[in-house]
């Protein structure tokens, strides 16, 4: 990591810790937390299961999509609408922009994620020891507004299996050459599903004018296995949760906790002039044209998984952490970035355990 990235990152953090978070935590529509439990073995099924899903808020500032941007796309500028002389150039999307047409957890079968086109989005576990969240975003500027409308989808995540401690943030982009969550994953705008791929760069994305854009997501978890470090699934396990050690050797996974950011982004060029005594600008100012990733907003959301035989209690899951630093870790930014850039940095894409 050079000098001028980290002090690019330095100042993106401080930016995001001394700006104010009154917005932030603002509930989603659609989005409020709820629990799927079987009750107890049917079936094949030895195991009791329960998911519970997180209470999706409005974020402005997600430190895991910056540590995943930094690691597997070091050479892609970002920055947070509202926060720097960057992102101060733009203004941040309200929560009432996002609603979920379906924050649905399950266990044993999949039910799917309900698309706007009306057809469903699903995995292929039926009458497992396993579970999971149907989850569809929708994102709807307002008309008049200067919310974006060419925008695509950034996903971050972290996770923990079986208590053993969150990783760190990586995104969500299922192997892709970009960081668009919509370029593989299930997306579309208005009632139709799409299945173009864009580039990163200014103007394209979803056209969201006058109209919405969407995504569908089925992240989910099984006892059999436990995913690779990159989160897909094992070598030996199957994508519908069999393939596993028979009972009484199948407690392999007994509680899992997967977190997401889901961002709206916007491409966007911006002139850089260091002889002006305000050198960012959106217009022509003589300098060098720069192309920035703009972050406008985002929604937390996630869920909680534990398997148990009866009659032993479910295990206990911690909660995810804070997904932008407390105003107080200010006074430690110097140590930890200086120990985050000291980790050896991969540029693989990573895949979420949710595809």
């Amino acid at each position: 990591m050079n000098m001028s990235r980290l002090l690019w990152f330095s100042a993106v953090v401080c930016g995001a810790l001394m700006a104010p978070h009154a917005v932030r935590a603002a509930l989603i529509t659609g989005g409020a937390g709820s629990t799927a439990s079987d009750m107890g073995p049917m079936g094949t099924r030895d195991d009791s299961n329960v998911t519970t899903s997180m209470t999706a808020t409005y974020q402005t500032f997600c430190s895991w999509l910056l540590y995943g941007m930094q690691s597997q796309f070091a050479g892609v500028n970002v920055t947070f609408a509202g926060y720097g002389n960057i992102g101060g150039l733009f203004s941040q999307v309200p929560p009432t922009d996002f609603n979920f047409l379906q924050y649905t957890p399950w266990v044993n079968t999949d039910p799917g994620a309900k698309e706007p086109t009306g057809f469903f989005d699903s995995r292929p576990v039926a009458n497992q020891d396993a579970g999971g969240l149907d989850a569809t975003l929708i994102y709807t500027p307002r008309p008049g507004s200067k919310d974006p409308t060419t925008v695509n989808f950034i996903q971050a995540f972290i996770a923990n299996f079986n208590n053993t401690g969150f990783t760190t943030g990586g995104i969500d982009n299922l192997d892709d050459s970009t960081p668009f969550y919509n370029n593989k994953g299930v997306h579309g705008t208005d009632s139709t599903q799409l299945f173009t791929r864009v580039t990163n760069e200014p103007d394209k994305g979803l056209n969201a004018l006058g109209s919405s854009a969407w995504l569908a997501d089925v992240p989910y978890v099984c006892e059999s296995w436990i995913p690779t470090p990159l989160l897909f699934v094992p070598r030996g396990a199957n994508a519908d949760c069999t393939g596993g050690p028979a009972p009484p050797n199948d407690e392999i996974l007994t509680s899992a906790v997967e977190s997401f950011q889901t961002f709206i982004e916007s491409t966007q060029k911006i002139y850089y002039n260091d002889t002006l005594a305000t050198p960012y600008s959106l217009t022509d100012n003589g300098g060098t044209a720069q192309t920035w990733d703009v972050l406008y907003g985002g929604v937390q959301w996630g869920f909680s998984y534990t398997n148990a035989d009866p009659p032993n209690p479910q295990p206990v899951v911690p909660p995810p952490p804070s997904p932008a630093p407390e105003p107080s870790s200010i006074l430690l930014m110097g140590t930890a970035l200086a120990a985050w850039f000291c980790r050896p940095r991969g540029h693989g894409g990573v895949a979420a355990s949710s595809r």
